[in-house]
């Protein structure tokens, strides 16, 4: 049986300066955000457009390398 821990590894790691979509804990929505930095343990420091900080897992990021589609404005 797979982990949380196991299938984060399975994700790519993300770059500094990328353009993502972000799962924010305090209400599940997800906010286009800037990768910081990452933080290790697949955990990575993102910001908002408001220049708001958080803390979140891999597995609560959308890149546009995960999938086989681009992001458009109000998707």
């Amino acid at each position: 049986e797979e982990t949380v821990a196991s299938l984060r590894k399975r994700l790519p790691d993300l770059k500094e300066g990328e353009e993502v979509l972000a799962k924010w804990n305090d209400d599940g929505w997800y906010y286009r955000s800037i990768v910081k930095r990452s933080l290790g343990d697949h955990k990575y420091l993102v910001e908002d457009s408001l220049k708001e900080k958080e803390e979140i897992y891999r597995e609560d990021i959308i890149s546009e390398r995960d999938s086989d589609f681009s992001f458009k404005v109000d998707d």
